[in-house]
């Protein structure tokens, strides 16, 4: 029996859903502040989660070494959010979090 893997755009497409869903459940009346609040929790979060993705890229990679960050907007639901995205001197790598290269909002 083969080993079962979910596939990236699987695993993307899981991850919009269940972030969704959760923030729906959870804030369903959200308001002016807590909108504030919950985008600078989403951009710490997500933040860490590329500055993790780097690291796990760059494991291994001895000709290959981060370089510094460059900023983005994502715009959401909840309004844009402000990321660091971190770079590797290659190019070699986009955070997943980032979805589809040029496009700046989520689905």
């Amino acid at each position: 029996m083969g080993e079962w893997k979910l596939s990236k755009e699987e695993f993307e497409r899981l991850k919009k859903k269940t972030v969704r869903e959760v923030v729906e459940r959870r804030f369903p009346d959200i308001t002016g502040e807590e909108k504030i609040a919950l985008c600078s929790f989403f951009e710490e979060l997500f933040n860490q989660f590329m500055v993790e993705e780097r690291d796990i890229y760059l494991e291994g990679k001895d000709r290959d070494k981060g370089n510094g960050y460059y900023s983005r907007e994502l715009i959401s639901r909840f309004g844009k959010l402000g990321l660091e995205v971190p770079r590797v001197r290659s190019g070699e790598i986009r955070p997943s979090v980032l979805g589809e290269k040029y496009k700046r909002g989520s689905g």
